[in-house]
Order: C-alpha cells, then structure tokens, then sequence
C-alpha cells in the first residue's frame, strides 16, 4: 500500500491515533492445487483478498474495490503476484483520495 498511497500523495502512518482513516487487508487462504506442467509441479495457491477502511473522526466507512480472488504459483509466479497486489493497491488508494475530495 505505501507506494500506492505515496502516488495519491497520501501521507502514510502505522500509528492508529495519528490516522485519519484506518485501512484493514483481510487475507485469507481459499485452495491449493498441485499439477504437472513440463515434468514440474507447479502448485497454485488461491487467496481471497478483502478490503476495508474507516475513518476515526466519524466512524464513516470509506468505499473500498471489492474482494479479490488471487491465483499463483509460489515459485515462478512471484512477479504475477506483485502485479496483482500493485493494482490492488492503486485501486485502494484511489479509492480513498476520492473519498477525501468528496468529502
């Protein structure tokens, strides 16, 4: 989220009594399949993703993107991996720099 966020020019902090809005990522393992591919086992692990974020002045909910399911092998899907995350991320962020100009 810190690069994201740095991209919406949004400061940052792990300090909750110093935040504006606290920002929660719920991981949660869903599958793990294993199959030949070229005489390796590949093993694709499955993770559900789900985002949420409140403020602390109101207790307003800030609209999030929906949960996201992500698929990868550990060993060589690393940069999918990364990629997926980067776009989650982006998304977060931009939800929340349009939740502070709708205000």
């Amino acid at each position: 989220m810190g690069p994201a966020l740095k991209a919406q020019a949004i400061v940052s902090t792990n300090d909750p009594a110093a935040a504006d809005i606290l920002f929660d990522a719920q991981v949660e393992f869903i599958d793990e399949r294993p199959q030949q591919m070229f005489g390796t086992v590949i093993v694709t692990r499955t993770y559900s993703i789900e985002l949420s974020a409140q403020t602390t002045t109101r207790s307003a909910t800030v609209p999030m993107p929906q949960a996201s399911t992500v698929s990868y092998d550990a060993r060589v899907g690393q940069e999918k991996l990364d990629g997926q995350m980067r776009v989650i991320a982006a998304s977060a962020a931009g939800k929340i720099r349009a939740y502070w100009q709708g205000r």
